[in-house]
Order: structure tokens, then sequence, then C-alpha cells
């Protein structure tokens, strides 16, 4: 006996030192901050409000299971009493089930939508980033078509001055030795072909550069399309995964609804035969 008096003793030197320690005060504090929070804001009222009405609801069912299998009993129908019970406990698990079943079925849906936002979030981006090398490659490409056709146009141009002044200079040369030459008439017509020369380099030149910019546009316009299409693709597949989890949900609530309702029938009909019975065999 002693030593049990020394224990709670102790205990209760333990219990005081921890109250009026800091931690124990802060822990003091916070729980008595908690109280009156929960008293100023009449949360504590409505939580005893909406468990008071659960218990309500649970009395009636309770009043009409009890009530039913008395009628049984006082009939000498045993069957329809543990009938009755049954189906009180199934119409109990229903109800559980029921409220379970929403209940996880927001929790699954939660972490679907998250992995569903990732995956065709990951699909959306991998195809912009394919379309966007496509059409960087269509504007590679362009750029040095169009550079090869300008230096193209350089040499060639380059090589006709580098002709035309060669031509100059032999004609030059041939009019020391022929007095009939006319030097003048003889340039103007190197010049004039020289002259259709640089206009065919320049026409093929903006040719080359027109059809460069044509296929770039084409390209571009392809690689749109591809993304746009895989785009459409995506959102399609998404809003269908969407439609067929919403009507698997509708379905699965429909279901436990209506076994939720099919319980709640069978026991009242129980009720009702065992209450019908109990008049009979009064009467």
């Amino acid at each position: 006996i002693v030593v049990m008096v020394g224990s709670v003793i102790k205990g209760l030197v333990g219990i005081i030192a921890m109250i009026l320690s800091p931690i124990g005060l802060v822990i003091a504090a916070v729980a008595a901050l908690g109280s009156y929070l929960v008293y100023a804001t009449g949360i504590g009222g409505k939580a005893m409000a909406w468990l008071g009405g659960r218990f309500e609801k649970l009395r009636d069912i309770a009043s009409d299971v009890f009530g039913g299998i008395a009628d049984a009993l006082q009939a000498g129908d045993i069957t329809l009493a543990a009938r009755i019970l049954w189906l009180s406990l199934k119409l109990a698990w229903a109800k559980g089930t029921d409220s379970l079943l929403g209940v996880w079925s927001k929790f699954r849906d939660f972490f679907l939508d998250i992995f569903d936002n990732f995956t065709f979030g990951a699909q959306v981006l991998w195809a912009e980033f394919v379309g966007g090398i496509r059409r960087a490659w269509a504007h590679l490409v362009a750029g040095l078509t169009k550079a090869w056709a300008t230096f193209s146009a350089w040499h060639k141009g380059s090589v006709e001055k580098t002709g035309n002044w060669i031509a100059k200079k032999m004609l030059w040369v041939q009019s020391k030795f022929d007095d009939t030459l006319d030097l003048e008439f003889a340039y103007r017509h190197v010049d004039q072909q020289s002259a259709q020369r640089f206009a065919e380099i320049d026409s093929d030149r903006d040719a080359a550069l027109a059809k460069a910019d044509a296929s770039r546009d084409e390209a571009i316009s392809r690689a749109n399309e591809a993304r746009d299409k895989r785009l459409a693709e995506i959102g399609q597949k998404d809003a269908e995964t969407q439609r067929r989890r919403a009507d698997a949900h509708a379905q699965q609530l429909a279901d436990s609804e209506s076994e939720l309702t099919q319980a709640r029938a069978e026991l009242e009909d129980a009720i009702e035969s065992a209450r019908r019975k109990r008049h009979e065999r009064d009467a």
C-alpha cells in the first residue's frame, strides 16, 4: 500500500511539474484558446446540433426496428423478428457503404485528376516541343537555302564581272592590232551581255529565295497542323477520360442509392408485416 501510494504521489508530482513547465503552459494555453474559439464561433454548438440530428435519426430507426421485432415476437414469428434484425443491419451497412463510397470517390477522383493532369499535360508539352523543333528546322533549312542562293548569285556575278573585265582587256589588245575594230561598240556589246547575265542571276536568286520562303511557310504550316491535331486528340482523350470517370462515379452512386433504397423498402415491408401480424394476433 505504501509503495502504491508513493507511486500515485510521484505521478501527481510529475503531472503538476509538466503542467507548470513552459511546454505544459503552452499546451494549456493552446487548449484554452481552442476551447474559447469553439465556444465563441459557435462551432461546438453546430457540432453538437449535427450529432443530435444524427442520434435522432438513429433513435427513430432503432425505435422502428425494435418495435418491429417486438411485434414479430408478439405475433409468434421468430423468423420475421430475425429478418427485421438482419434487414436493419443490412440498411445500416448500406448507409455506411454509401457514405464511404462518396468519400472514397472524391478521394480517388482527386488523385486521378492530378495523375491525368500530369499525364495529359506532359503530352501537351511534348506536342508543343515537337512542333517547336519542326518549326525551328523549317527556319534553319530555309535560312541555309537562302544563304546558298545568295552565295551562288554572288559567285556567278563575280565570275561574270571577271569575264567582262577579261573580255574588255582582250578587245583592247585586239584594237592595238586592228584599226577597224570599234572598241567602244565592242565594250557596249560586252556590257549588254553582262547586264543580261546579271539579270538572269538576280532572277534565279530571287526565285530561289521565294521558293525557300514558300517551303519554309509550308513546313511551318504542316508543323502547326500536326501540333493542333495532336492537341485536339489529347483534349479529346482527356474529355473522354473525364466523361467515363463521371459516368462510372454516377453509376456507382446510383447502384449504392438503389441498394440503400431497396434495403430501406425491405425493412419497412418487414416492419409493416410484423405490425400487421401482431394486429391479427391481437384480434
